[in-house]
């Protein structure tokens, strides 16, 4: 991650919980609210219960007829009863016919008419609490059913008046709050954009040069990671007879063919693999270091039984190595590729290698390619049982080997190369100390016999 992506989850995160923080002020109040007008139509409803019980007993008390053959005088005692008992909010007292739902007659304190029918289609139930929404008011009512006139007392009155002082100061309170919150809010928003802009700014030069020192010893490390492995190689190969030129031969012979096959193969795409390969392909004779001196320096052809002893050295190699890979623990291709390669590099297409008898596709690329650079290198070099073959020599013996011991898709890449090859083989070759001292004790010879020939023959003085 970046400076500048690190910045934006430091706001994203900010914004989030600001958003959280205003969501949970008002929720807060809204909860708050809620409370309020609870207590509020509870309290509405008390009143109407007491104004109800007064209403009617002092109605009780009129020698009235039933509510439907009322007249105007009946009326106006009911008014009059009415108007002995206010409700404490806006609100008012009707008596209703139960038949229809029309009202008889109504005091209103608000001095509002609220129609006749305004309770049509309403079922009433003594003592039953309902809410009505009237002229876009609403309003919590209370029914008292008075069985000598056969007439409904309702009693209504707003409950949001109930508690009208605090309701608006905290209606106020939160509006103001809220917006209030929202301002601070954008401008925190805007001044900490401002401030993490300014310093991505300042600091991305620092940032830039940091990631150009971090891929710089990235590399350091990949470099000095393959100078160890390569020198660990190298030690094991000390201990046999070859050149120590072998090694660098089987890296070249080996980045050769990893480029060719790139294009066929998923398991070579991606950077710096083709170089990865290069120096575990290094590692493919790590397990000769377990393998007796009396074996592996034999100067002639080896038995049965130590050839047995000599193919130990792939399962030797890899079991080492796959060690090492437990112990750095997680994925490591290049310890991946190193341990496949020791294993695998003489497993043959056909099945009849060692030392898992793999066949075909079931060899891991990597050791399929060393494979053909291993045994080529090995045809072209001279060994203490045979001279070196040419290149025609080896060309032939690998092609013939196309199929049976190679994948036929590697030697395919091989000959396309093989040009490649050739000048590698020839220009790589150095003489070991042996050589040089057989070839110096010849050019002492030679010329001691060219000094001799030149010589000039003795002169006796006396002789005539």
């Amino acid at each position: 991650m970046n400076a500048n992506s690190g910045w934006q989850t430091l706001v994203l995160i900010t914004s989030v919980q600001l958003a959280l923080l205003l969501a949970g002020i008002l929720v807060l109040f809204s909860w708050f609210a809620s409370r309020n007008v609870d207590a509020a139509k509870t309290q509405a409803h008390s009143d109407n219960l007491a104004v109800s019980e007064q209403v009617a007993s002092a109605i009780s008390r009129l020698e009235l007829v039933v509510v439907g053959e009322f007249s105007e005088a009946d009326c106006t005692q009911v008014r009059h009863v009415f108007g002995k008992y206010q409700l404490v909010n806006p609100g008012f007292v009707s008596l209703v016919d139960p038949k229809n739902g029309t009202v008889v007659c109504c005091v209103s304190k608000s001095n509002k008419s609220i129609g006749n029918d305004v309770f049509a289609g309403i079922s009433f139930v003594d003592g039953e609490s309902f809410y009505i929404d009237i002229q876009d008011r609403p309003y919590c009512a209370n029914v008292t059913y008075l069985s000598s006139i056969d007439a409904c007392l309702i009693a209504a009155q707003q409950p949001c008046s109930a508690f009208a002082a605090v309701g608006e100061e905290i209606d106020f309170a939160r509006n103001v709050c809220f917006s209030w919150i929202l301002f601070g809010g954008l401008l925190f928003l805007c001044a900490t954009l401002v401030a993490l802009n300014w310093t991505a700014a300042k600091f991305e030069f620092k940032s830039e040069g940091l990631q150009r020192e971090i891929a710089e010893r990235e590399i350091q490390i990949e470099k000095t990671q393959g100078a160890v492995m390569f020198g660990l190689a190298k030690l094991a190969e000390s201990r046999d007879n070859d050149t120590g030129e072998h090694l660098e031969r089987i890296r070249s012979y080996v980045t050769i063919l990893a480029n060719d096959l790139r294009a066929n193969f998923t398991e070579l795409v991606g950077d710096g693999l083709v170089e990865v390969l290069a120096v575990a392909s290094t590692l493919h004779d790590i397990g000769k270091v377990g393998i007796p001196d009396s074996i592996l320096l034999k100067p002639g052809r080896l038995s049965k039984a130590e050839r047995n002893v000599m193919e130990l050295h792939t399962s030797i190699g890899g079991e080492c190595l796959e060690a090492i890979q437990k112990h750095l623990g997680g994925e490591n291709l290049f310890m991946e590729m190193a341990k496949q390669v020791a294993y695998y590099h003489h497993e043959r297409w056909d099945g009849a290698g060692y030392p898992c008898k793999l066949k075909g596709e079931g060899i891991p690329l990597v050791a399929r390619i060393v494979a053909v650079a291993d045994v080529y290198d090995a045809l072209t070099s001279k060994r203490p049982y045979k001279d070196p073959f040419s290149h025609l020599e080896s060309r032939g013996i690998i092609l013939s080997g196309s199929g049976s011991q190679f994948d036929p898709e590697v030697v395919a890449a091989f000959l396309r190369h093989e040009d490649k090859f050739e000048a590698i083989s020839v220009s790589q070759k150095t003489l070991s100390p042996n050589e040089i001292r057989s070839e110096f004790q010849q050019l002492c010879e030679r010329t001691e016999h060219l000094v001799q020939q030149d010589r000039p023959k003795p002169f006796n003085v006396g002789q005539n």
